[in-house]
């Protein structure tokens, strides 16, 4: 729950920071240094969830392979970036793609799988729940 309500908000700190007019800077500031700790707070939350879940031995491969996904993505994601905001504006990326990460946080939530894994984990008496 702590990954998605973290994410959720980071989502909102995105979409604020796309309606803040620019005679208001540090409002900006304080929209992007919010993003910067709900961040923390999903990422922090997302690790012990994934050790939680995948065996310590396949651990390094599993963290390895999403950070390899996430950072191969970036140059295609700017690559879609720059043509979108032509058409669009930035300020509209930051409040679509925030409210966007908003709604898929939020939506999460209400999926069982998701919204009940702590009680899966700690019912299944198995320190990780993904075998081999």
């Amino acid at each position: 729950m702590t990954m998605y309500v973290g994410g959720g908000l980071q989502g909102l700190a995105l979409a604020l920071l796309g309606v803040i007019p620019s005679n208001l800077f540090p409002l900006a500031i304080a929209a992007m240094g919010a993003n910067g700790l709900l961040n923390a707070w999903y990422n922090g939350a997302t690790a012990p969830v994934v050790q939680t879940v995948i065996p310590p031995d396949m651990q390094g491969r599993v963290f390895t392979l999403v950070s390899s996904i996430c950072q191969g993505v970036y140059p295609i994601s700017l690559a879609i970036l720059g043509p979108v905001v032509s058409l669009i504006g930035l300020r509209s990326w930051y409040v679509g793609g925030g409210l966007l990460v908003f709604v898929v946080c939020m939506a999460a939530l209400f999926v069982p799988s998701i919204a009940h894994l702590e009680e899966r984990i700690a019912s299944s008496g198995r320190p990780h729940m993904i075998e081999k």
